[in-house]
């Protein structure tokens, strides 16, 4: 049996496999592939097994996904209801199952068609709103209007230059202050720039941060946690380069490497990353120890621009007197120049971070660390001056709602009684 047969094979089964709505599934697969078609099937099963549509949660990132999703699925049950029986074979089992579907909206008189608002299919930032809102009614920030865009930046820069008021103020607030500014060259513009940046994602760091106020065993602790976070990405980005390369079968890159870099280490430029290609005998492997030979790679290979080269001379290590290893650089270039993945991953590269902190820097990041949630002690008082709030403030309520796995809140309770289950598309990007 062929490579291609069997996978077509086991790509069959993985479609009739997500459709048993007694397991979890990760649905992953390139674009085309079929996977909201999949969606809305398994959808489709999961309503003729239900008591009540509220039952499913389907959760998109975007309102245009959400919108799309529920159109798709009324799009089924229409041409159910119009008998309009498709020829082919994933269309035919969407009919199916709408079907199956429409018999339990008939049995239960959910009247899906008249009421597609039953279809809980919205948005994560919806659903977060809805959980903010089932609190009581003390609760601050459930029933605030959403700013988002220019008016929410406006807001964060105001939040983060209110923080300066604490230079007046002698102890540790005015100590990390100065050390904020000091770093930025006391360019307050920037210094208000950074921090309403990291506003705008103060979700992903107040569970690390808390108050700032760390001892130094917490800091030691956050500062491995950290620089093992960064070894995984860094280490991941590589290992997804060398996987793309080592699948797309770029033959005759392995022997052009050293020969560009042992050139390279034998000419004038003493600062090209190319010359840690010299010793090379087949791609480097993916770890961080690794890195200046990936970013050699990255430089020969693309453009400061981050597009494929069309030509090398002796500037990427072939010199004149290389004809033939030229020759081969070029064929290899041509057959690289449309492959638009490989060039983001081999761009990032040039741009993957330290590994580890200096402890100038550590300094600096225990300095913004302290500053960090004042600034979002600020952001909340012109939240609730002006009876305003964002999706992450939203989505912390939600999140203070439900409580954790240990300690669940009575609003987590009361959605796994009505909540059977969910749904969750996300877009990945590498």
């Amino acid at each position: 049996m062929s490579e291609a047969k069997s996978l077509l094979i086991a790509d069959r089964q993985a479609r009739i496999d997500a459709l048993d709505v007694s397991r979890s599934f990760i649905i992953q697969a390139p674009a085309g592939s079929g996977k909201t078609e999949l969606l809305i099937q398994r959808y489709l099963a999961l309503l003729s097994t239900v008591d009540h549509p509220e039952e499913i949660i389907a959760i998109t990132f975007t309102r245009k996904a959400a919108a799309e999703m529920q159109l798709r699925v009324l799009q089924a049950l229409r041409r159910r209801t119009a008998e309009d029986k498709p020829t082919k074979l994933h269309e035919l089992k969407t009919y199916e199952l709408a079907g199956l579907a429409l018999d339990k909206s008939k049995a239960l008189h959910w009247n899906l068609m008249g009421n597609p608002r039953r279809m809980r299919i919205q948005t994560l930032d919806a659903l977060n709103a809805s959980i903010a809102r089932a609190r009581p009614l003390s609760s601050s920030g459930a029933g605030s209007r959403i700013v988002v865009g220019a008016e929410l930046k406006a807001i964060h820069k105001s939040a983060a230059l209110a923080t300066l008021d604490w230079l007046a103020e002698k102890g540790a607030f005015q100590a990390a202050t100065v050390n904020i500014l000091k770093h930025v060259d006391n360019n307050t513009w920037l210094y208000a720039s950074y921090l309403a940046q990291m506003l705008g994602t103060r979700d992903q760091w107040l569970p690390f941060v808390g108050t700032g106020l760390l001892s130094n065993e917490d800091s030691v602790h956050i500062r491995e946690r950290f620089e093992d976070s960064l070894e995984f990405a860094v280490t991941d980005h590589l290992q997804r380069s060398l996987n793309y390369l080592s699948v797309n079968l770029y033959t005759g890159l392995s022997e052009l490497l050293p020969f560009a870099g042992s050139n390279m280490v034998d000419s004038d430029n003493d600062v090209s990353a190319i010359r840690n290609l010299a010793d090379l005998s087949e791609l480097p492997a993916p770890t961080p120890h690794n890195i200046q030979s990936w970013q050699g790679i990255a430089e020969l290979l693309l453009t400061q621009k981050g597009l494929f080269r069309k030509k090398v001379d002796k500037r990427q290590g072939f010199p004149a007197g290389s004809k033939a290893k030229k020759e081969d650089m070029h064929s290899l270039l041509e057959l690289m120049a449309s492959d638009n993945q490989l060039a983001k991953l081999l761009h990032g590269i040039l741009f993957l971070p330290p590994i580890r902190y200096t402890d100038e820097q550590w300094q600096v990041l225990l300095a913004l660390f302290r500053l960090l949630p004042l600034a979002v002690t600020e952001l909340k008082r012109l939240f609730n001056e002006r009876g305003i709030s964002d999706h992450i403030d939203t989505a912390i309520i939600a999140g203070a709602a439900l409580g954790d796995a240990e300690n669940p809140g009575d609003i987590a309770l009361l959605l796994d009684h009505q909540v059977k289950h969910l749904l969750q598309v996300i877009k990945m990007v590498l």
